[in-house]
């Protein structure tokens, strides 16, 4: 309780019971999205003016582990078996395109709504590439720590891709080569070297 949390995602299911106070009332106190460019404040989700849907289900399902409050517990088990990491939290809600720029935009957006509402707020990006280093100095890299701080804190996924065999790495000595092999699936239609 008494912190935000910012979901960057696909959405979410305003009808949720998870997502309701004891009243009834939306706990989401801001959504953005980007993909119709429209704002649903927490009041205009109560009067069911906010047309937002997740499609997808992957925001709802993230909102649920992060702030979930398990009235929704369903599958022959009681309420309140399962329930998210900050049950009694607020949400932010952002949903995008996840380009970096939207990225961004997500969280300054997300960051501006916690301070005009005075709580701290921690952000959930559960998003992840595979492109450029891995070693902090990307430009999005960069981006992220300069967002977080006193008050903010952002929760980055390390990604799916443990078991895909997307990597190869090698030294090359200064003015030398180096020769690899790489193996790209029939059907791929992108690889980025």
């Amino acid at each position: 309780r008494n912190v935000l949390i910012g979901i960057v995602d696909t959405g979410i299911d305003l009808t949720h019971p998870d997502f309701r106070d004891p009243q009834g009332k939306t706990r989401i106190a801001q959504l953005f999205d980007y993909t119709t460019e429209t704002q649903c404040s927490s009041a205009e989700i109560d009067a069911n003016e906010c047309a937002e849907t997740d499609t997808v289900g992957h925001g709802t399902e993230v909102a649920g582990i992060a702030a979930g409050n398990g009235s929704a517990t369903g599958n022959g088990e009681p309420a309140y078996r399962y329930v998210g990491m900050a049950p009694e939290a607020r949400l932010l809600i952002a949903k995008g395109d996840w380009t970096t720029a939207n990225l961004l935009q997500a969280i300054t957006d997300l960051e501006n709504a916690a301070t005009s509402l005075g709580e701290p707020l921690v952000i959930n990006l559960s998003v992840a590439t595979e492109i450029g280093p891995h070693d902090g100095t990307d430009n999005i890299d960069r981006a992220l720590d300069n967002a977080s701080g006193p008050g903010r804190i952002l929760v980055v996924a390390a990604g799916n891709y443990a078991d895909d065999a997307t990597h190869a790495s090698a030294t090359v000595p200064a003015g030398g080569t180096v020769v690899t092999d790489a193996s790209v699936p029939v059907d791929t239609d992108l690889t980025l070297i």
